[in-house]
Order: C-alpha cells, then sequence, then structure tokens
C-alpha cells in the first residue's frame, strides 16, 4: 500500500511541485492550504491530488486535519513542512503583528504539524519528514529579520529532532533553496529581484521543480535507507547545471555489508548520460580519467588519476567560489573532507591540456 504524504503549503510553488513530484513517485498525497480556494480547486483538478484547508499556524486546527487525511487516506508517514510567508521591512519599521505572523506560519507550523504525527510515526517505526527552510535562514536577508529568524529556527529544530527520532526509524531533513521563481519571490518589487538576480552565478531563478530532485521515483530524504541522511540541511544556494546528473550514495555497514541509494540533481540542460561511477561521498564519473570515492571512517575523498604527469586539482562549490588548488604529479591523492560542510561541490583537474571535472556532494 503506498505510503501517505501531507505536502503543507501544497497546491502552490515549490509545494505543488513537491506534491506532484510524491504522486508520480507513487506516494498517496494530501495538499494543504490556507485560503486560495480557487488555486487549490484548481490544482486538484489538474492533478487528481486531495486537498484540505487549515491554517497551519493554529494547532488544533493543523490536529484535527491530520485526523481527517488519516482518516480518508491512511496513516501520515512522510511530512513536507513547506507553508511558509513573508511580511518584509526593516525591524525598526516592523510591526508586532508582522512579526508574529511570519513566526507562526513559517516556525510554530512545523512543531503544530509534527507534533501531532509524531507519535504515530514512533509506533510504527517510520517517518520522514523533510522542512523547507531558505538559504536567508542562513545567511539573513536585510528586510526579513522575522522570515530568517523563522527558517534559522526550523533548521535548529530538525537536527534536534533527527536525534530524538533516529532510533524509531524517524529522519528529519531540511531543505534551504535559494531565490526560486514563485508567486512570493515573483512579489519583490521588480529593482530588488533584478539585484538579487544579479548576484546569482547563473543569472536567473531557479524553478520549483529543481527542489523536488526526483530520481527513479524515489528521493534521497525520504529513502528507506533513511539514516543515510537524517539531521542534514541540503543545500541549493544557487541553481546550476554544472551539477547535474545522477550521483550515487555508498553506505557501508559494520561487517562488510554495503548498499546503494541515489539522488539526481535535476538541471534543464544536462547532457551527462553517464551512468552513476559507484561509491561517491556522493559522486558521479565524468569521461574516463579521473575517479573518486571515500573513505567515511576518515573523512576522506580518494581521487585516483589515469594519467601522468603534472597535474592540477581545483575544488570548487556550486556558486562557483573555489575551495582548493592543488599542483601535483602523483595518480593518487586523498583530500579530507572535514573542512568542507555538506553540499554541492565540483572538482577540476587538469593535465597535459586535458580536463576533467567530477560532480561531488557531502553527506555529514
Amino acid at each position: 500500500m503506498p505510503r501517505v504524504a501531507i505536502v503543507t503549503g501544497g497546491t502552490r510553488g515549490i509545494g505543488a511541485a513537491i506534491s506532484i513530484g510524491l504522486k508520480d513517485a507513487g506516494y498517496t498525497v494530501a495538499a494543504s492550504y490556507a485560503g486560495n480556494d480557487e488555486a487549490a480547486n484548481k490544482f486538484k483538478g489538474d492533478t487528481g491530488i486531495a486537498v484540505y484547508k487549515w491554517d497551519v499556524g493554529d494547532f488544533g486546527a493543523c490536529a484535527a486535519g491530520i485526523a481527517k487525511v488519516e482518516a480518508d487516506l491512511g496513516p501520515v508517514e512522510i511530512l513536507v513542512n513547506n507553508a511558509g510567508i513573508t511580511r518584509d521591512g526593516l525591524l525598526h519599521k516592523m510591526s508586532a503583528e508582522n512579526w508574529h505572523t511570519v513566526i507562526r506560519t513559517n516556525l510554530d507550523s512545523v512543531f503544530n504539524m509534527t507534533q501531532p504525527l509524531i507519535n504515530g510515526m514512533r509506533e510504527r517505526g517510520f517517518g520522514r519528514i523533510i522542512t523547507i527552510s531558505s538559504i536567508n535562514g542562513q545567511k539573513g536577508q536585510m528586510g526579513q529579520t522575522n522570515y530568517s529568524a523563522a527558517k534559522a529556527g526550523v533548521i535548529g529544530f530538525t537536527k534536534a529532532l533527527a536525534q530524538e527520532g533516529a532510533r524509531k526509524g524517524i529522519t528529519a531533513n531540511v531543505v534551504a533553496p535559494g531565490y526560486i521563481g514563485t508567486e512570493m519571490v515573483m512579489a519583490i518589487p521588480e529593482q530588488i529581484r533584478n539585484e538579487i538576480v544579479s548576484e546569482i552565478p547563473v543569472g536567473r531563478l531557479g524553478e520549483p521543480w529543481e527542489i523536488c530532485l526526483p530520481e527513479g521515483n524515489e528521493y534521497l530524504w525520504i529513502s528507506p535507507v533513511g539514516f543515510i541522511t537524517t539531521g542534514n540541511c541540503i543545500n541549493f544556494p544557487v541553481t546550476t547545471e554544472l551539477l547535474t546528473g545522477t550521483h550515487t550514495v555508498r553506505v557501508r555497514l559494520p561487517g562488510g555489508c554495503e548498499f546503494y541509494d541515489y539522488l539526481y540533481l535535476y538541471g534543464k540542460h544536462c547532457g551527462d548520460d553517464t551512468p552513476p561511477q559507484p561509491g561517491g561521498i556522493i559522486t558521479a564519473r565524468i569521461g574516463n580519467g579521473v575517479r573518486a570515492w571515500p573513505n567515511p571512517a576518515q573523512g576522506l575523498l580518494k581521487v585516483e588519476m589515469g594519467f601522468s604527469g603534472p597535474k592540477t586539482l581545483q575544488l570548487f562549490r556550486a556558486d562557483g567560489r573555489r575551495l582548493m588548488h592543488r599542483e601535483t604529479e602523483d595518480a593518487y591523492l586523498e583530500i579530507s573532507t572535514g573542512p568542507f560542510p555538506a553540499g554541492a561541490y565540483w572538482l577540476d583537474v587538469s593535465a597535459g591540456g586535458g580536463h576533467e571535472r567530477l560532480k561531488i556532494i557531502i553527506l555529514k
């Protein structure tokens, strides 16, 4: 029987993309919404996804809404806390109402939705809780003290919850998108929006479907192999096609048992049909000259280069910032991943006029 998922704010923007992706992946989906009946009914008619109306800032309304979903569809085992609003303004001009409204919808809602579900997940020994944060919850944003505080708060909530739920088969993770072209972002004044886009290396806003990250009808953060990634904040600060493609996650257990899971970074123009190279921290192989694989116990990325002579290795973040530059003649190299936070990277290897690029994602 398909697992049941609730996506809050699931009828528009990122939430709609996640709802559709989960349905396409075979899950039974309930999309909650707060007030736009016309948009919700159109979404239901277009997708066949059940929609439910309640205020995620109201604990009693959440408990009642969840009870209705479970009566209609069955026990909820996947929760995507996506609902969010903005009430922007500089702090010295911000009203108490605008502060509390954002905190109530963006932060309190995560408790309001998770708490009524957690006991059932613990009893069944399975639960997947995904919360949508924002890059502004990590770096802050002028005029968004309320929004940034709420989005930072859900990261702390999730990291604590991950520790509580891990032994009961419950994982909790955060996805922190950059600026995505949703109705909320498009409502930002054009001049400010253009300034934001000018700071994005690829020169455009992200698309809602790019947060969904489907691969083979599965999602890393709701994978049955739950302990791979509990407690992480998965960052997508920029959209970049350099990291698109399939990434293989290898998990090695005591006694030698291994199994694999997959993550697909999805881009609009991806010409890489190369099959995944098993064994990355998460890594995919491009070309024939370079291989990379991890030693998780030691926090090392091992790189093997199938050509001789002087070589230049450079490690970049997804936004293009260079983190490492190393010259070597060795064919084998170990790179400590300790200094690098979890996230998306690429490794460039140049030698004798040739060039190889490997996509790497580090999960910690």
